[in-house]
Formats: C-alpha cells, sequence, structure tokens
C-alpha cells in the first residue's frame, strides 16, 4: 500500500525549505504535505543574498497510464488550502476523464482569443497601412497620402470601435457623411477599409462577415461614384498646341521643373518617375532609361525599358549634375542640391508659360496624339507603361515593343520641335518589325 502522507499545518508548511546534502550543498526539496495524494511542496536552494529559496505547488498524479506533474502556483502566493483544493479538482477532473493539462490550452487560447478580439479598426488599420500597403504602395507618399484619408474620413467614426462590433449600419453612417461629395475618394476609402475587415477575418480578430464590402451589400445603398460625378482627369495642353507650348518651355529649360517637365513630355513617363530620376539607370550606349519593379514613384509593379531618343540624350546631358555627379545620384536637384519638391511641377505652366494645364496632363496629350495619327495599340500603351489589356501584356512579355516605341518617340518629337508629322514615316514603322 502506498504510504499516506502526515497532513501538515500552515505553520508547518511555511517552515519547510530545501536540503543540503552530504557535501553540503544546497538542493531542491519535495515535501509531502498531505490531504491529497501526490501534493508537494517544492523547494529550491536560494539565490545569493536571499535566505529563502523560491517555493512551488506540485500535484504528481496518473493521467490515463502517463504519469503526470502539475504546477499549482508558488507559496506563500498560493496558500495551503487553496493548493489542496486546487489538488482535488484536478483529480475530480482527471476521474471524468479530463486532462488539466489540455483543459489548462484550452482556456489559454480561448483567453488569447479574447484578447484578440479586444482590437479596434483603428489598430487593425494601422497595421494594414504599414504592411499590407508597403506590397501595393511604393512611395512613402503614396502611404502617406492613405493613412491620412484614414484619419480624417474613418478614424474619427469608427476608428475607437471594437473591429467585431461593427456593422453595416455603422459603415454606412460613416461614408454618409461625404459619398456624394467625394464620390471617388470614397470609392477608394470603401476598398481599403473592406481590406482592413478582411484582414481581421483572416487573423481571427472578427468572425462575422465582411461588412465593407461593396459588391451585393453597399452597392444597394450608394451608385457608383461615375454616377454620381463623372471623373476629371487632369487638365492637359491641347497636342495640336503641343510645340508652342514645347517652344515655350524651351526658354525655361535650365531651370530643373521645365527640364523634369521636358523628360516627362519626351519620355511619356509619369512627372513623379522624372523627378526622383537616377544616374545609374540611364545607360546611353544602349540609350535606355531603366526604370525598376518598386523604384521610387513607379506606381507600375514591372521593370520598364524606356527608350532615349537623340534629343532626351541631350536634354538629359545638358544637366549640371551630368558632370558634377559622375553618372551618380539624382538628375535634377534645387539649387540647394535636394531632391525638387513635387509642388514646384507644374506651377509654372500656368503662370510662366501661359497655358493651362497639368504635367500629368501631357500623358493625355501624347495618348491624343498617337489616336489622332493613328499610332499602334499596343505601341501607344507600353509608352505610357500600361498593360491592362491581354495584347499589351503579350507585347511587355516579348520585347516591350522597344524598337516600335523608339521610333514613336522620334517621330513625337519631331513633332514637339517642328510642329510637322511625317505620316508616310509613321506608316512605315507601324508595318515594321520590332
Amino acid at each position: 500500500m502506498p504510504v499516506i502522507a502526515k497532513e501538515l499545518s500552515e505553520i508547518a508548511v511555511r517552515k519547510l525549505r530545501h536540503k543540503v546534502n552530504a557535501n553540503g550543498i544546497a538542493v531542491k526539496a519535495l515535501h509531502a504535505v498531505g490531504g491529497v495524494s501526490g501534493l508537494v511542496l517544492q523547494c529550491m536552494p536560494p539565490v545569493e543574498g536571499k535566505d529563502i529559496g523560491s517555493r512551488q505547488w506540485i500535484l504528481k498524479t496518473t493521467v490515463g497510464d502517463k504519469r503526470r506533474e502539475f504546477g499549482l502556483g508558488g507559496y506563500p502566493d498560493i496558500p495551503l488550502k487553496s493548493a489542496r483544493e486546487h489538488a482535488r479538482r484536478f483529480k475530480e477532473q482527471i476521474k471524468q476523464g479530463v486532462d488539466p493539462t489540455v483543459e489548462r490550452k484550452v482556456l489559454r487560447e480561448k483567453l488569447k482569443a479574447e484578447q484578440r478580439s479586444e482590437i479596434s479598426f483603428q489598430d487593425m488599420a494601422e497595421k494594414y497601412i504599414d504592411i499590407q500597403c508597403k506590397k501595393t504602395i511604393n512611395t512613402s507618399k503614396g502611404r502617406q497620402k492613405l493613412r491620412n484619408q484614414f484619419k480624417t474620413y474613418v478614424f474619427p467614426y469608427i476608428g475607437h470601435m471594437l473591429i467585431r462590433d461593427i456593422q453595416r449600419h455603422h459603415l454606412i453612417s460613416m461614408y454618409d457623411n461625404y459619398y456624394y461629395r467625394i464620390p471617388h475618394q470614397a470609392e477608394r476609402i470603401i476598398g481599403h477599409v473592406a481590406k482592413v475587415f478582411n484582414r481581421s477575418i483572416i487573423e481571427g480578430v472578427r468572425e462575422k462577415a465582411n461588412p465593407g464590402v461593396w459588391k451585393d451589400n453597399l452597392d444597394q445603398e450608394y451608385p457608383p461614384a461615375k454616377k454620381v460625378k463623372p471623373t476629371e482627369h487632369y487638365k492637359a495642353v491641347p497636342w495640336e498646341k503641343l510645340p508652342e507650348f514645347f517652344s515655350a518651355l524651351i526658354e525655361k529649360i535650365d531651370e530643373a521643373p521645365a527640364a523634369i517637365t521636358a523628360l516627362a513630355i519626351y519620355t511619356g513617363n509619369r512627372p513623379g518617375v522624372c523627378r526622383v530620376a537616377q544616374w545609374e539607370d540611364f545607360d546611353f550606349n544602349l540609350k535606355v532609361w531603366t526604370i525598376k519593379e518598386g523604384s521610387k514613384a513607379n506606381k507600375s509593379k514591372r521593370m520598364w525599358y524606356i527608350p532615349l531618343t537623340d534629343r532626351t540624350i541631350a536634354l538629359l546631358k545638358s544637366q549640371p549634375t551630368y558632370k558634377e555627379g559622375k553618372g551618380r545620384g539624382l538628375v535634377f536637384k534645387t539649387v540647394n542640391g535636394l531632391e525638387v519638391p513635387d509642388a514646384y511641377l507644374g506651377s509654372s505652366i500656368q503662370e510662366d508659360l501661359g497655358f493651362e494645364g497639368t504635367t500629368h496632363g501631357f500623358r493625355s496629350a501624347l495618348r491624343e496624339w498617337c489616336q489622332a495619327n493613328a499610332a499602334i495599340e499596343e505601341v501607344a500603351e507600353l509608352t505610357l507603361q500600361h498593360t491592362q489589356n491581354d495584347r499589351t501584356r503579350a507585347a511587355y512579355a516579348r520585347n516591350q515593343l522597344f524598337l516600335k516605341r523608339k521610333r514613336l518617340l522620334t517621330e513625337y518629337h519631331e513633332f514637339l520641335h517642328t510642329g510637322k508629322l511625317d505620316t508616310k514615316k509613321l506608316e512605315e514603322w507601324r508595318r515594321s518589325d520590332g
């Protein structure tokens, strides 16, 4: 028969300590306290500067066919009476076929799930901006713009709410404040808010369905943005007036904003990409400008090879940084040697040059010039770095139609400088290979 331990009192337990072995070394001791079989007090040797070591309650018992040990807490935080009650409860669970270790894990996971669900919409949105959007928004300016949209149009309404509690009517109450006033921006905000809810569902923070999706949900409440307010495109100088405009622009080509605008017009590129262009990305021998995937200000998720015509190369080599930088660093700088601010671009088009339009609008002007002069659709689209359909994606996969784009830009530059167009030559190039 197993030895039944004497049932110790609280005073007796308080006196229990570690042991000292035959060599005079302090070692751990296990003291049976009685009252519940298998309940012991583990006494550890004291650490330096302490008289008493740590003491913990341990229940030694059999679960199924395995001998197990369960920690019941430290002494004296858990007094003797409570330790015996915990031990009896554990043994009762075991008799009923419940493994206390598994039960503890279940309770622990339940607690973690409850803690995860105690997350506000703002906390989850900040995480979405920091992690998710780095994959799709390449510029810090773009991420800051998105953050500002949340701060202005979302957080004041639902930012403080637990994301698990937000329902469809909360979102409608929020969007009612501005959907009909700024429908296109609101439509983008709706898309981002829906993605925040998706992330919360994936992470187990929210169990209910996504209340923020547009299709078959919010579209039942609001009409499409384009029906509320037609899209306003960037104002553009009419393509027929481009030679007149370019002649005026050349007069100010020594100024960085004018040179950036000229490069954007020459290449059909976005002004923001031209503004932060680096010398390392230009190869004048191969006559190509390589815009890497994910590079600053590049909205495209692809690498692009931009053809450089002789006029484009001449523009670039005329920049003060060409010799100063020895082929390294920013192509365009302010007088203080800093990056040219985005706000500088376009400010002089109307004020100094007398033309109504924006720097972004020159891409539209190039597209209209291509249409007016029967340029090949895929060539025009790839010149603007568009790959929205199967034909342009296939052309990109082949060779980006590099030679055809270079020929198109060469003829375009001739038009910019002379106002003339050799339609016969353009037709020959349309039929040529490359």
